[in-house]
């Protein structure tokens, strides 16, 4: 079984927390500067690629691992980014919210 690479995935930015494993621990990154890309007029998202290419600015020379929870009132996605490896994958799915 082949794996996808999920960089290009859209995120809804409303409701989608970035988590960070850092050299110095974790922690909740604060997204409000990275600029949300819209599709029809009311649809606000970053992709994955985004998100990694952001937090990777924020922490330069760091090795990182960045888990991204987008969540909806119905159903929820975990993805994971390991900085090393340059990949996303899905790490989980719930019903509701993750």
């Amino acid at each position: 079984m082949q794996k996808k690479d999920l960089k290009h995935r859209d995120v809804e930015t409303c409701g989608t927390t970035v988590f960070v494993l850092r050299d110095s621990g974790k922690e909740i990154v604060n997204m409000d500067n990275l600029p949300s890309k819209i599709q029809d007029g009311c649809y606000f998202y970053w992709t994955l690629e985004d998100i990694a290419v952001y937090v990777q600015m924020l922490f330069p020379n760091e090795q990182l691992v960045i888990y991204v929870w987008e969540e909806t009132g119905l159903s929820g996605w975990i993805f994971k980014y390991v900085s090393s490896s340059d990949y996303w994958v899905e790490h989980g799915s719930t019903k509701g919210f993750a």
